[in-house]
């Protein structure tokens, strides 16, 4: 009796549409909401370390480069002025070794030299001309004084480049300085040096240690600024290496910025990159995964309207018909159950959805319209699409992560595809496609990952069975290609791709196909997701289509895991 009393009471409660859509409300839309939320913060802090590192990288490349290059200038400038044969040259003011001396250096730095002059020890030219009086210059005085190599920046007549001088004492034992052999090069050469590691929206500096900057790499001929002031300048000479966000000390708009020093020097080199992936493209993005969800949570309180409304028929048929009463206590039992179970078991808020509409799709709860059926399943596809969509994201953002694992182990390939393709045949089936396989007899076993492998094959299947017109044919042909690779080949007779669609089929995001497209559900992940993981086992995956023909995708992989 107390459980009749509890039942007539929990079917009295569903009874009314309203409280049922609070329940949703309370149970589905609020989870649904806030963890998405939750999610989209931690995708935007992940992207923005992606971006900090990108940025510390282009640093560090830029920096070896700078290095690379004045560091052997500086090396052959310091063994030149260490040389016996330019010492005593220098000594005596023979001008022919002299001469010689300062062309093998030119011809050593080819380009990067821009003029190579042999000075005595009152900064008076004996060999080359300089750009500038060499006496004045700070770094020809720091080498007389400090008796080491040192490098400094030229003060530039009008209308002369911008440069710097590394400047190497020449040393006898009875005379500790008796000139100096300077080298100059002009920061537009150091700029171009720098260009091959620029990206769009990126730029990388060049900063002393006085926090000048002495140039840019995208724009090689301005003159040297004092960026002294800035605080991207101030904490980039205040530290060998770091990533942060702040203003760009050039453009002043909010920047990701690297630093790292150049070898040898007290200098840094900044990258800098735009921020518009994080504001632009992965907002977009997020803001239609936020207005998925509001669409998902609004089908789901609609469903829950119905609900409400199904469970008054339900009780007016229940009081109506008394010889039905133990089905209907089981059935509402069933609910209760349901109910209870889903709000402990529940893991996220996408699985409950998909659940609590599959349940309903049985009709486990009495029978549904055909009204009711569409809207319930509409749910479970829009729930389990949302689903597909978030576990292909993770997937790919664990993969630019580095955090993606592999558990190789040996398994049968043949025995994988036979069960994907025993999953993907009720679907082929549905739309009367042919669905073959014919696997070589020589197939060895494999030492890969067989989880990825199986989502591989899958998500080529099911985008084969997706593009193909119902009628059409899907043929995966396995073979040992080269006695260490094996080949998986899925082709079909679908709409095919056009030759500028060729390119993109594996990018994110991107949905091929044109007019046919719109009509399948997708998130343009699945084939992205097949190259990901293809190229991680050390394999690779090719495309051959024509338009209206239909398509071949190939994949090679390695019978073990390099």
């Amino acid at each position: 009796m107390a459980l009749r009393g509890i039942e007539d009471r929990l079917i009295e409660w569903l009874e009314d549409p309203r409280r049922v859509v609070l329940a949703a409300i309370l149970v589905i839309g609020v989870p649904v909401l806030v963890l998405g939320e939750i999610s989209a913060l931690d995708t935007r802090g992940r992207i923005r370390q992606a971006e900090l590192d990108a940025a510390s990288a282009a640093a560090e490349r830029a920096s070896a480069v700078a290095s690379g290059r004045l560091g052997k200038s500086m090396q052959l400038t310091a063994a030149t002025a260490a040389s016996f044969d330019l010492q005593n040259a220098l000594q005596a003011r023979d001008q022919a070794v002299l001469s010689s001396k300062a062309n093998e250096i030119r011809v050593s730095l080819g380009a990067d030299a821009a003029e190579v002059t042999i000075v005595d020890v009152s900064g008076i030219p004996l060999e080359g001309t300089p750009s500038a009086p060499v006496a004045d210059g700070t770094y020809f005085k720091r080498a007389k004084e400090r008796q080491e190599t040192t490098v400094g920046v030229v003060d530039a007549r009008p209308g002369e480049s911008q440069r710097i001088a590394i400047a190497a004492p020449v040393r006898r034992s009875v005379n500790p300085f008796i000139g100096a052999v300077i080298v100059e090069i002009r920061l537009r050469d150091i700029a171009e040096w720098l260009q091959p590691s620029l990206t769009p929206s990126a730029d990388i500096y060049v900063l002393d240690d006085r926090g000048r900057l002495l140039t840019q790499a995208s724009a090689p001929g301005q003159d040297i600024r004092d960026v002294s002031d800035r605080p991207a300048t101030v904490a980039a000479l205040a530290t060998q290496r770091s990533a942060f966000e702040g203003n760009d000390p050039v453009l002043g708009s909010r920047r990701f910025l690297g630093v790292a020093p150049l070898d040898d020097l007290p200098w840094r080199v900044m990258a800098s990159r735009s921020p518009d992936l994080l504001e632009t493209e992965l907002g977009a993005t997020l803001n239609q995964l936020l207005a998925l969800r509001v669409a998902l949570v609004a089908v789901a309180l609609i469903a829950a309207f119905l609900v409400g409304r199904g469970a008054q028929q339900l009780g007016r048929q229940r009081r109506a018909l008394a010889t039905v009463n133990f089905e209907l206590a089981d059935a509402t039992a069933a609910k209760s159950r349901f109910l209870a179970s889903m709000s402990h078991d529940l893991r996220t808020p996408l699985n409950a959805i998909i659940g609590f509409s599959e349940v309903l799709e049985t009709e486990a709860f009495g029978p549904l319209n055909e009204k009711q059926k569409d809207y319930v399943a509409d749910i479970v596809s829009s729930g389990k699409l949302q689903l597909q969509l978030v576990n292909e994201i993770l997937d790919l953002s664990k993969i630019e992560a580095g955090k993606m694992d592999f558990a190789p182990q040996e398994f049968d390939l043949a025995e994988v595809l036979r069960g994907v393709h025993s999953v993907v045949s009720a679907l082929a089936t549905s739309k009367a496609q042919e669905l073959a396989l014919q696997i070589d007899e020589d197939i060895p076993l494999m030492y890969q990952d067989p989880v990825r492998v199986k989502q591989i094959v899958f998500n080529l299947l099911g985008n084969a069975v997706k593009f193909t017109p119902e009628g059409g044919r899907i043929t995966t042909r396995v073979n040992v290609d080269g006695g260490d690779r094996v080949e998986i080949a899925v082709s079909d007779t679908g709409v095919g791709l056009a030759p500028d669609e060729v390119a993109n089929v594996f990018t994110e995001f991107e949905r091929v196909g044109a007019e046919y497209s719109r009509k399948q559900q997708g998130s343009g992940l699945g084939l992205a997701l097949v190259k990901r993981f293809t190229e991680m086992m050390g394999g690779s995956v090719s495309v051959s289509s024509l338009l209206g023909q239909g398509s071949t995708f190939t994949v090679r992989l390695p019978v073990r895991q390099p």
